[in-house]
C-alpha cells in the first residue's frame, strides 16, 4: 500500500528539502537494503522520521540523516517501519530518489565535499565573519527589514522554536536554552537579542 506525506526538517538535506511531498511504498525490514530512505516511528513517539538506512542487522536497521554524521541512537525494528521513499515532489517538480548502495555512495561523496568546503571557508572567512557579527547596530537596522516566521515545533529532543525565511529553516532555539542557533550567513543579518524566547512566544499564543 502506497502513501504520501510531507517532509519537514533539514536532517535529509540536500536529498530532501523542507515541505517536499514524499511518496512511500509499504515494505518490511527484509526488503530494505542499506542506502534506502525509509519512513519510521520510534517507541513512545508518534512523530514520523525520514532517514537513510546505513547498516542492516538481523531484524534491525541502523539509520542516519544525510545531513548528519552520527547514526540515530534508536535502532529501527520491523514493526516501526512505515515504508520506503520511492520519489518526492518539490512544488511541481518530481525529484528522483537514489536508494540502495548507490544512494549511500552519493551521500558519502557529498559529505566529503562539504567537509572540505567548510574547512576552507572556516580558515579563510571565520575571523572576518565573526568580526562582522559583532556590529550589532547595523544588524538591528537590517533585522527590521527582514520578513521571517517563528514556529513552535515538537522535535525528538522536545519543543523548539524554529526561525524560517520563506520555506527555509535558518535557525532554532531549543527548549531550556537562551541562545538562538542561526545558520551562516543569516547570523550576519539578524539580531538574536531581538528574537523571542520561549516565554515571549508562549505569551503571544
Amino acid at each position: 500500500m502506497n502513501r504520501s506525506l510531507i517532509y519537514t526538517g533539514s536532517s535529509m538535506h540536500p536529498t530532501l528539502k523542507n515541505l517536499d511531498k514524499l511518496q512511500c511504498e509499504a515494505c518490511r525490514a527484509a526488503e530494505i537494503c542499506p542506502g534506502d530512505i525509509i519512513v519510521f516511528t520510534q517507541p513512545g513517539n508518534e512523530q514520523k522520521i525520514v532517514h537513510r538506512v546505513i547498516a542492516k542487522r538481523p531484524g534491525r536497521l541502523v539509520t542516519c540523516g544525510d545531513n548528519r554524521y552520527v547514526p540515530d541512537k534508536e535502532i529501527v525494528t520491523d514493526n516501526e517501519i512505515i515504508g520506503k521513499v520511492v520519489f518526492a515532489r518539490r512544488e511541481t517538480k518530481r525529484i528522483p530518489i537514489i536508494n540502495g548502495l548507490l544512494g549511500l555512495a552519493v551521500v558519502y561523496i557529498i559529505r566529503a565535499r562539504k567537509k572540505l568546503a567548510n574547512a576552507l571557508i572556516n580558515q579563510l572567512l571565520r575571523p572576518v565573519y565573526y568580526l562582522l557579527c559583532d556590529f550589532k547596530a547595523i544588524k538591528r537596522l537590517i533585522h527590521r527589514k527582514i520578513s521571517y516566521r517563528i514556529l513552535a515545533v515538537k522535535s525528538g529532543k522536545g519543543m523548539e522554536l524554529q526561525l524560517h525565511i520563506k520555506n527555509k529553516k535558518i535557525g532554532r532555539l531549543r527548549c531550556g536554552s537562551t541562545e538562538w542557533k542561526i545558520k551562516p550567513p543569516f547570523k550576519l543579518l539578524l539580531d538574536e537579542s531581538s528574537l523571542p524566547n520561549f516565554n515571549d512566544f508562549s505569551m503571544k499564543l
